[in-house]
C-alpha cells in the first residue's frame, strides 16, 4: 500500500514541479479549431505521440522522472495564469489497477489542493486502452482552477494527459484539448 501511495504522491508532486504559469509568451488571439495547424510530438523513448497546435509552446523539463512535457496555450492577456496540457509517462514500480490508482489519486489531490471539489470521475479510453477521467476544481494561489486528468495504465506504465485552466475559461479550449487527447497514441515496442 505504501508503494502504491508513493506512485500517486510522485504524480501529484510532478503536477506542481513545472511552473507553467511563470513562462512568458506573446499573447496572440486564439484561433478557432478549424483554423489550427496541428504539429505532431513523438517521443520514441517513452513510446508516445500526440498532436498539438503549432502556436502552443512545448516545454520539456529534463530533470523530471519519467516523461513530463507541457503544451502551453497562448495567453489572452499579459495577466493571469497560463492554461496548459501536460503529458506524464511514469513507470509504476508496483503494479496497480486503474481503480486503485484512481482512488489514490483522488485522495492525494483532495489532500494537496486547496478547495478541491470533484466534478466527474468516469471510465473512458485513452489511446484505445481502458482509461479513467477525473475533472475537478481547486484554488491555485489566487486563481480558481479547473482540471481534467485522463489516464491509463499499460505494461506497468502510467500515461496521463492533464488539462488545467482558469475555471472561467476552461471550456474555451476544450474542443482543441479533446482533439489532442483523441490523437494521443502509445507506440508499440517503445524502449522505455
Amino acid at each position: 500500500m505504501a508503494n502504491r501511495s508513493l506512485i500517486t504522491i510522485t504524480v501529484c508532486m510532478l503536477l506542481f514541479l513545472l511552473p507553467i504559469s511563470c513562462i512568458n509568451v506573446p499573447s496572440p488571439t486564439l484561433p478557432t479549431v478549424n483554423q489550427i495547424t496541428m504539429l505532431t510530438y513523438t517521443n520514441s523513448t517513452y513510446g508516445i505521440t500526440i498532436q498539438y497546435p503549432q502556436d502552443w509552446r512545448k516545454v520539456e523539463p529534463s530533470d523530471e522522472p519519467g516523461l513530463h512535457i507541457a503544451f502551453v496555450l497562448p495567453k489572452e492577456s499579459d495577466s493571469g495564469m497560463r492554461d496548459d496540457v501536460q503529458i506524464i509517462v511514469l513507470n509504476m514500480s508496483v503494479p496497480e489497477t486503474l481503480d486503485v490508482f484512481t482512488q489514490n489519486l483522488i485522495q492525494g489531490e483532495e489532500q494537496s489542493r486547496h478547495d478541491f471539489k470533484l466534478i466527474d470521475s468516469t471510465p473512458t479510453t485513452l489511446a484505445g486502452n481502458p482509461a479513467h477521467k477525473i475533472v475537478f476544481t481547486s484554488k491555485d494561489v489566487q486563481y480558481d482552477m479547473k482540471s481534467m486528468y485522463v489516464y491509463t495504465i499499460k505494461n506497468n506504465n502510467l500515461y496521463m494527459v492533464i488539462y488545467s485552466a482558469q475555471s472561467y475559461r476552461y471550456s474555451d479550449s476544450m474542443e482543441i484539448v479533446q482533439q489532442m487527447i483523441d490523437s494521443f497514441e502509445i507506440i508499440p515496442g517503445a524502449s522505455q
